[in-house]
């Protein structure tokens, strides 16, 4: 991307910013802004709202803003809002073409709560409840009663499935702990509560913004940027998340945060190349919800096909990243997908390593085909982490 198209996006960017920070005038007062980005969640965008609302009631001294900003899809989920009969002073928009995805909405939260010098608490747009389990209100509570005993960053903890979230377990947090020292048990729950200290920070370090934290890897860059800039972070139990994403969600997702993350790792070499491997285990506020974790059913044959299709279609790639050995075992796995399938983690590894180093070092090839041959690398770990837990 060059500089006369990063100064475009960032022109874009500003017009509709200040277009809604004008809108500010009136709220001048305000402790904490619960944050909800949106795509088109039309179906629990409203209950998302109210019951955060009502999480936010017991704090009596505590005055509340509600910012909901979506995706230009967005359409149906904003028109849910209306009608809402709501007892705190709230503002709902959508982002324009070019500055959309989910990190630009959450950069349009953060730069409002500093407008008015708030904390702020992110909450998700498709939230949901059935029975006694899932998004209550007194999660509002957890995340944010932290920050008033001065943590800077709240990171939200789901009780899952084993498969909901390879992402997070079979990538995301070994990466954190390796290069950064944060051992988080669930790095991508996508719920925070934020200081104002920290939101300023956030606001300050435009860079990041397009390199790859605008759309889902924004929450790789959150994580590591409170540890980089020595930021106080706890996480706090939740319980179970209802309705898990799904898997075609699921491959979209883990290319931009394995792109944002390579970006972090880059970013900040002089951190990490002077950090003693201690990890830090972040406090746990409070005691942990005992929800049950939902069912989550997924289709082993399918992602093994899917494997060795994209394998087909990217070995070239894949030779011209990994060790000769390393590529052999996995042609061979690719080659005989038995039901016994293997793809050790020590292969994973081996696969991360070589291919964070073609994204920094190799400029013969193109970042997105890095993306998409690690993705394929990463469905045939997680078929056989499936494989070894079934």
């Amino acid at each position: 991307m060059d500089i006369q198209e990063l100064r475009r996006m960032e022109a874009q960017f500003q017009e509709i910013l200040g277009r809604e920070l004008k809108k500010l005038a009136r709220h001048k007062t305000i402790d904490v802004v619960v944050g909800i980005p949106f795509y088109n969640e039309k179906e629990t965008l409203a209950q998302v709202v109210t019951t955060a609302v009502q999480g936010l009631s017991p704090f009596l001294n505590v005055k509340p803003f509600i910012v909901c900003v979506g995706d230009p899809a967005g359409s149906e989920a904003l028109a849910s809002l209306e009608g809402l009969k709501l007892e705190v002073p709230h503002m709902e928009f959508l982002m324009p073409e070019g500055v959309n995805g989910r990190g630009f909405s959450i950069r349009a939260i953060l730069e409002i709560a500093r407008e008015l010098a708030a904390d702020v608490v992110l909450l998700e747009a498709d939230l949901r409840r059935k029975g006694d389990q899932g998004f209550k209100p007194s999660w509002l509570e957890r995340l944010y009663f932290p920050l008033l005993h001065d943590y800077d960053l709240i990171s939200g903890c789901f009780r899952r499935h084993y498969f909901e979230d390879p992402t997070g377990s079979l990538f995301v947090g070994p990466m954190l702990e390796t290069f950064f020292g944060l051992k988080l048990r669930d790095p991508l729950s996508g719920v925070y509560g934020i200081s104002r200290r920290l939101v300023e920070d956030y606001c300050t370090d435009l860079d990041w913004w397009y390199g790859g934290a605008g759309g889902f890897g924004v929450d790789t860059w959150l994580l590591t940027q409170a540890v980089v800039w020595n930021k106080k972070i706890c996480e706090v139990s939740l319980g179970a998340k209802i309705g898990p994403p799904g898997l075609s969600k699921r491959s979209y997702v883990f290319k931009q945060v394995a792109r944002s993350l390579f970006h972090c790792i880059k970013a900040n070499e002089d951190y990490w190349l002077k950090s003693q491997l201690i990890l830090k285990q972040p406090d746990l506020y409070g005691l942990e919800e005992r929800d049950r974790a939902p069912e989550f059913i997924c289709s082993l044959e399918d992602i093994i096909a899917g494997f060795t299709l994209g394998f087909d279609q990217y070995s070239s790639l894949m030779s011209h990243v990994l060790p000769e050995k390393a590529y052999e075992v996995v042609e061979r796995v690719a080659a005989d997908p038995r039901p016994d399938f293997r793809f050790s983690a020590e292969l994973w590894t081996v696969v991360i390593h070589h291919f964070l180093q073609a994204y920094v070092f190799d400029d013969s090839l193109k970042a997105e085909d890095i993306m998409e041959g690690l993705r394929i690398l990463y469905d045939g770990r997680i078929a056989a982490f499936i494989a070894d837990v079934d």
